[in-house]
C-alpha cells in the first residue's frame, strides 16, 4: 500500500517539502495517526513495509498482543515460532519469529523479564515470566531492522 492511500485511515503524508527531497527521508520513515495510537507504519520510497505495535490496545490477527507470555505466544503459533537472544537484553529477553513459509514477511515479538532471576535462554522453550513489549510485522527485511529506520 502506498503511504498516499494510508492517508484515508488518517495516516498524515508528509507535506512535499524540502525534508521529503531527502533522500535518507525516503529511504524510510514513520509515519501515525491519532486514530490509531500505538501503531507505527515505516515507509520506504513511498510504501508500507513493517508495522510497529506499541500499545496493548492491539494484536495479531491470530490474538497476540503485547503483555502476554511467551508461553501464551507459543500457544498461539505452536511450532511456528523461531526464539533467539534479545540484541540488546541477553537472556532477560528473547525475539520470538514467526516467518512466512515463502520467507517474504516475518512478525518478531520482543520480550524481556521484570526481574533479572527470571531470565532464561530462549534454547530453554517458553518462559512464562517473559511478556511481550512490542511486536513488529512486515517484509523480513525491514522487520529485521532492530531500530527501525535508525
Amino acid at each position: 500500500m502506498s503511504e498516499a492511500d494510508l492517508a484515508q485511515f488518517g495516516f498524515a503524508g508528509y507535506p512535499n517539502d524540502v525534508k521529503n527531497q531527502d533522500e535518507e527521508f525516503r529511504a524510510c520513515h514513520y509515519i501515525i495517526s491519532d486514530q490509531y495510537p500505538g501503531i507505527s507504519l515505516m515507509i520506504n520510497y513511498g510504501k508500507l513495509v513493517r508495522i510497529d505495535i506499541n500499545t496493548e490496545d492491539w494484536q495479531s490477527f491470530s490474538g497476540a498482543k503485547i503483555g502476554m507470555s511467551e508461553t501464551q505466544i507459543d500457544h498461539i503459533y505452536g511450532g511456528a515460532i523461531a526464539a533467539d537472544y534479545h540484541p540488546y537484553l541477553g537472556k532477560d529477553g528473547s525475539y520470538l519469529i514467526l516467518q512466512s513459509a515463502d520467507q517474504k514477511y516475518r512478525m518478531i515479538f520482543e520480550t524481556s523479564v521484570a526481574e533479572s532471576e527470571d531470565a532464561s535462554a530462549p534454547d530453554d522453550g517458553p518462559n512464562p515470566k517473559k511478556k511481550v513489549t512490542g511486536f513488529r510485522a512486515g517484509l523480513t527485511n525491514q522487520v529485521n531492522y532492530i531500530e527501525g529506520c535508525s
